[in-house]
C-alpha cells in the first residue's frame, strides 16, 4: 500500500573542500505506515560533529514512528481533535533522546587532534560566545513525514521543506510546517534549548498521496514555483516506476548541488501506491 525512498548527496562545495555530507535521511514502511525522515547537520566550525547528529536524528525519529504506530489504538480515536498533544509528546520523546545519543557518542568518541582546535575555541574558550552545550557541535535540523492507512502527519524542526500531494494531484507545503524566523542561514536546531517550542506540526485525515522531505541545499536550488514543480513530477515519476525514478533523482542531485545552492542535498518520500 506504501512506498519510500531517500537519497543523501555530499554538496559540490563539500566536495571541493573535501568536507563530509552532513545530510542524512531513510525510510521505513510498515505493514500499515510508511515514514521518511530528512536531517541536515549545521554548518559551520561549532558544529564539527553534525554530521553524527544528523544520523542520529533521523535513525531514532524513524524508531520513534514505528513506536507510535505500534500503539496508535491509544491516541486514534481523538487524533484529528488532539493531534497537537500527540505530536509534541512525539517530538519530546525525540529531542531527548537525541540529546542522549549524542552525549553517549561524545563520552564514547573522544575528541580527536583535528577536532581539537575547533573543541578548545567553541566549547573551552573563556570567550563570552563560548558554548555550554556540547550537543550543538551535533546540531542538526529534522523533518520527519508519515503515512498511514487513515491519516498522515509532519513533524518538522529547522529549515528544509515539507511538500505534501493532496488527492487531487496538487502540490502544497502545508502552512503549519513554516517557520518565518527561518532566513539569511538561520535556523532552529535539535540542539536548541527551548527545542520543543521550535517544532512544528502538520496533521491530515485526508488520503494524501505522497509528503516529500527535502533539505535546505534542494530547497535553496529554486524557486517556490519551480520546487513545487519539481516536487510533483517526482512524486509522478516514482509512482509510475520506482526504480528509473531512483536512478534518475541521484543523477540529478549532484549536478543540481552544482548548478545550485552547492550544499549537501536530501531527499526522502513516503507515496501511497493504489
Amino acid at each position: 500500500m506504501f512506498r519510500g525512498f531517500n537519497i543523501s548527496v555530499r554538496g559540490a562545495s563539500h566536495i571541493t573542500r573535501d568536507a563530509e555530507c552532513q545530510d542524512y535521511s531513510g525510510y521505513a514502511c510498515g505493514g500499515n505506515y510508511c515514514a521518511a525522515a530528512v536531517s541536515d547537520g549545521h554548518g559551520g566550525e561549532r558544529h564539527f560533529r553534525s554530521g553524527a547528529g544528523a544520523k542520529a536524528a533521523v535513525n531514532i525519529g524513524l524508531e520513534a514512528v514505528k513506536e507510535l504506530i505500534a500503539n496508535e489504538e491509544d491516541f486514534l480515536p481523538s487524533m484529528e481533535r488532539r493531534y497537537q498533544t500527540v505530536l509534541k509528546q512525539f517530538a519530546g520523546y525525540i529531542s531527548a533522546k537525541w540529546v542522549d545519543d549524542v552525549v553517549a557518542h561524545f563520552n564514547e568518541n573522544p575528541i580527536t587532534q583535528s577536532e581539537r582546535e575547533l573543541y578548545e575555541k567553541y566549547y573551552l574558550s573563556d570567550n563570552a560566545g563560548a558554548e555550554q552545550n556540547i550537543t550543538a557541535m551535533y546540531g542538526a535540523t529534522l523533518i520527519i513525514g508519515v503515512i498511514t492507512r487513515s491519516y498522515a502527519f509532519v513533524v518538522q524542526i529547522g529549515d528544509g521543506a515539507c511538500v505534501v500531494e493532496l488527492e487531487d494531484g496538487n502540490c502544497v507545503i502545508p502552512p503549519p510546517t513554516l517557520d518565518e524566523r527561518l532566513f539569511l542561514g538561520y535556523t532552529t536546531s535539535l540542539c536548541d534549548a527551548n527545542v520543543l517550542g521550535n517544532f512544528r506540526f502538520y496533521y491530515s485525515h485526508d488520503k494524501l498521496k505522497a509528503i516529500v522531505l527535502s533539505t535546505d541545499g534542494v530547497v535553496d536550488s529554486y524557486g517556490k514555483n519551480n520546487f513545487l514543480k519539481f516536487n510533483k513530477t517526482l512524486c509522478d515519476l516514482f509512482i509510475e516506476n520506482h526504480d528509473e525514478a531512483y536512478y534518475n533523482l541521484s543523477d540529478w542531485l549532484p549536478r543540481l548541488s552544482a548548478r545550485g545552492s552547492k550544499d549537501d542535498m536530501s531527499v526522502a518520500c513516503v507515496y501511497r501506491v493504489e
